[in-house]
């Protein structure tokens, strides 16, 4: 068995005039729908907005925003500050695949690659 997890984290490419956390610019793109989120409430909304993208039976999380507290994008930026990244965790809990940006080609061959499931 395969679970996704989907972990909402910082916007990639904020609407103007918020810029991206990739360039220091304002760096829209066609998929540009939502401004940066700057409190955990505007970031849980945003996740119920993308979360309707979301295909199949997908867990989605949002990562922790308390500018106050300092808990500001954890995941994001424990596992690499990447907007796409993939990994395959295994049940021991060790990363065993991991990817900058998700490419479902080589994640189906590494979720084949371990066997039955």
């Amino acid at each position: 068995m395969v679970t996704f997890l989907n972990v909402y984290v910082i916007e990639a490419h904020p609407t103007a005039p918020d810029v991206s956390p990739y360039s220091g610019t304002v760096w829209e793109l066609e998929c540009s729908t939502l401004p940066q989120a700057y409190t955990y409430e505007d970031r849980a909304d945003h996740a119920r907005v993308t979360r309707k993208l979301l295909e199949g039976d997908q867990l989605q999380v949002v990562d922790a925003l308390d500018v106050e507290d300092r808990w500001v994008n954890p995941v994001w930026c424990t596992y690499g500050t990447a907007p796409n990244a993939t990994y395959l965790i295994g049940r021991e809990g060790i990363i065993t695949y991991a990817n900058r940006w998700t490419d479902a080609d080589s994640l189906e061959a590494a979720i084949r690659a371990l066997g039955p499931l």
